[in-house]
């Protein structure tokens, strides 16, 4: 790995997952996410630090995935062979990490055990690593629920980035719906559905 990129930490990216579509369809998002992957698998990235769009707490709470065999729930409108070989590998002893992080930055931050992948963040991990069936080890981190942006540009920008070293190579992904975005990205409404439409609208419809 070259010295240049050892000295600093990993990227941050926000992936919009789109409809649950893109996981049977072809799309450039698709090609995108896959070289990324193909990036992260080149610098040897061990881990991947995720926060989905579908997880959420309620209260002030936020939670870290500690499931060790997680299981991945149905998606609408895909052949199940599209997902069900892909293999989630999670990062156990990372998450370990990942909620000691939060708790260490003053969140109320609690594991769970048995919580099973939703379409949010497999879709993207099956797109990103398209050839490997499996992952990059991932730590699947929950959302909170009053979706207060400073609670969770803290969580994202701070709590875990700033305690984790370049050594750990750790690529930290978000996914989903920013707030007030919408239709115009998960774009599930019934008429693009029945005409098979997984491509986002190119301005939000009002």
């Amino acid at each position: 790995m070259p010295s240049t990129e050892s000295k600093y930490p990993t990227p941050v990216f926000f992936f919009s997952h789109g409809s649950t579509m893109m996981l049977g369809e072809d799309s450039e998002p698709a090609e995108f996410w896959k070289s990324v992957g193909d990036e992260a698998l080149r610098r040897g990235v061990k881990s991947i630090v995720m926060m989905g769009a579908h997880w959420e707490c309620t209260g002030d709470e936020i939670q870290v995935a500690m499931n060790p065999k997680p299981e991945k729930t149905p998606v609408a409108y895909v052949a199940p062979k599209r997902y069900h070989n892909f293999q989630i590998t999670p990062d156990i002893a990372m998450g370990k990490r990942v909620l000691q992080m939060l708790r260490n930055a003053g969140f109320n931050a609690t594991p769970n055990p048995t919580f099973n992948f939703i379409h949010d963040t497999f879709l993207i991990l099956i797109r990103m690593f398209p050839m490997q069936k499996t992952n990059i080890p991932v730590v699947l981190i929950s959302a909170n629920a009053r979706f207060d942006p400073h609670y969770h540009v803290k969580v994202g920008n701070g709590a875990i980035p700033r305690q984790l070293r370049p050594a750990d190579t750790a690529w930290r992904v978000r996914t989903g719906v920013p707030p007030g975005d919408g239709r115009c990205i998960h774009h599930e409404s019934g008429p693009d559905v029945a005409q098979g439409d997984s491509e986002p609208d190119e301005e939000p419809e009002v």
